[in-house]
C-alpha cells in the first residue's frame, strides 16, 4: 500500500497562533492600584539617569532576595516609568470590579495614557512614554518573593510592547503583554492596594518610594524604621542623597500644598556622636486625632486615614461589598469611590437597615457594607 503523502495532512496549529484577545484600557480617570509586593522592596531606579548597575537587596530575616538589570541601552525602570503600570492596574481592577476578566493583552491610546498618570502631552512627553515602555520591557528581575519564580527563573514587567504612530511619527495606539508573573499577582484583589490620587504628582524620585512604603507596611497605623533599613529597601544608591531627600520630605509636614500625601514623615534622633541613628516613623495624618480622642475605631469598621474625602476599610468589608455588587450586577468601582468621596461613617444600626432595604435598591445597601464588616 502506497504511504499517504504526508504533504496532504493537515498539522495542528501551533498553541501560540491564535490572536489573543486585547483589553482595550480606555478609562482615563481611574483609581490607581500597586502590586503589594513590589512596594516595600527595590524593584525600581529612584534615578531619572539611566542605571546600568544592578539592584540588589536581601532580607536576612525572611531570606527575601532581589536582583534587578537592565539591558543596554535602556537600563532600569525607573520609579517614573512604573506610573504606566500602576495605571494599567487600576484598569485591570476596575474591569475585575464590573466582573469581567480582563486579558493580560492590553492596548491604550498614548494620549490616554498620559493624561491617566497626570502628564502633559507634549511632545517630550511621548518621547517618554515610549523610553518608559522599552525600560519596562528590558528589565530583568530575579527573585524568590511570594514564590515569584513558578514560570521562570528570571521575570520581568512587561513580555512585548508594539508601538503605532502617527503621520508625525509620534506614539499613537500601543499594545502591550504584561508577563504572567506580574499578570498574577494584579489580577488577585488581596495583592492589591489603592493609592491616594496625587500619588503621580509626587516629582521626586524618593518620595514616591516614600510613600509605596509607608502604604505598604504603614496602613492606617504608625510604623517605624531605621534609616540604613528605609534606604536599602527603597533601593538608594547614593545614602546621604537618600537621607537628605528624607529629611526634605519630613520638613514639609505642615505644608498643605507640598505635603506627602496621607502620612507624616517624622525623623528621630537616638545617640550621640558615631552612635546616633535616625529612625523614620510614618503615621497617618488622623493617626494622632483619633488617639487623643479616644476614637481608635473598632475592628470592621472604616478607618479615616487618607485624609479629607476617603477612608480605608477591611479586607472582609471591601470583599463583601464587592461580592455583593456581582451579585446585584452592579458597578462596584463607581459605588465605591462615591463612597469614598462622600466620607460614609455610618453606624451599625445604618448597616443593619441598608441590608434590610436591599430588595428596594441594592446600590443603598454598598455603603453599609463598607462601613462594618461582620
Amino acid at each position: 500500500m502506497a504511504k499517504k503523502d504526508s504533504a496532504l495532512i493537515k498539522r495542528k496549529e501551533p498553541r501560540d497562533s491564535e490572536q489573543p484577545d486585547l483589553f482595550f484600557c480606555d478609562v482615563v480617570d481611574v483609581s490607581i492600584k500597586d502590586s503589594r509586593h513590589a512596594m516595600a522592596v527595590p524593584f525600581l531606579s529612584l534615578s531619572k539617569r539611566p542605571r546600568f548597575e544592578p539592584i540588589e537587596y536581601e532580607n536576612a530575616n525572611t531570606g527575601d532576595r532581589i536582583l534587578v538589570a537592565g539591558a543596554k541601552p535602556f537600563g532600569i525602570a525607573t520609579i517614573w516609568d512604573f506610573d504606566i503600570m500602576i495605571w494599567l492596574f487600576g484598569q485591570i481592577m476596575n474591569e475585575i470590579n464590573r466582573s469581567r476578566t480582563p486579558s493580560r493583552h492590553l492596548a491604550f491610546h498614548a494620549y490616554d495614557c498620559l493624561r491617566g498618570i497626570q502628564r502633559t502631552t507634549s511632545g517630550t512627553d511621548y518621547d517618554r512614554l515610549e523610553a518608559a515602555l522599552r525600560r519596562l520591557q528590558s528589565t530583568t528581575i530575579h527573585t524568590n518573593i511570594d514564590n515569584a519564580s513558578p514560570f521562570s527563573d528570571s521575570v520581568g514587567w512587561l513580555d512585548e510592547v508594539h508601538i503605532q504612530r502617527d503621520k508625525t511619527g509620534r506614539a499613537q495606539h500601543i499594545e502591550l503583554t504584561l508577563s504572567k508573573w506580574i499578570y498574577a499577582k494584579v489580577t488577585d484583589p488581596q495583592r492589591i492596594l489603592t493609592l491616594h490620587k496625587n500619588y503621580f504628582l509626587l516629582t521626586s524620585g524618593v518620595a514616591k518610594q516614600l510613600y509605596r512604603i509607608a502604604r505598604k507596611m504603614a496602613g492606617h497605623r504608625s510604623f517605624k524604621i531605621s534609616m540604613p533599613e528605609l534606604a536599602k529597601r527603597a533601593g538608594a544608591e547614593d545614602y546621604k542623597h537618600f537621607c537628605e531627600q528624607v529629611r526634605a520630605v519630613a520638613a514639609l509636614n505642615n505644608d498643605r500644598e507640598q505635603s506627602f500625601p496621607e502620612y507624616r514623615v517624622l525623623i528621630e534622633r537616638r545617640g550621640k556622636g558615631r552612635g546616633l541613628r535616625e529612625i523614620v516613623t510614618f503615621e497617618p495624618r488622623e493617626y494622632k486625632r483619633a488617639l487623643a480622642t479616644k476614637a481608635e475605631p473598632r475592628p470592621g469598621y472604616a478607618i479615616p486615614y487618607r485624609g479629607a474625602g476617603s477612608f480605608d476599610i477591611s479586607d472582609d468589608a471591601y470583599d463583601e461589598a464587592r461580592l455583593f455588587c456581582r451579585s446585584h450586577d452592579l458597578d462596584f468601582h463607581s459605588l465605591y469611590e462615591g463612597w469614598r468621596k462622600s466620607q460614609f461613617k455610618k453606624t451599625l444600626g445604618f448597616y443593619s437597615r441598608a441590608r434590610g432595604e436591599s430588595n428596594k435598591d441594592p446600590r443603598k445597601s454598598v455603603p453599609g457594607l463598607l462601613s462594618h464588616s461582620r
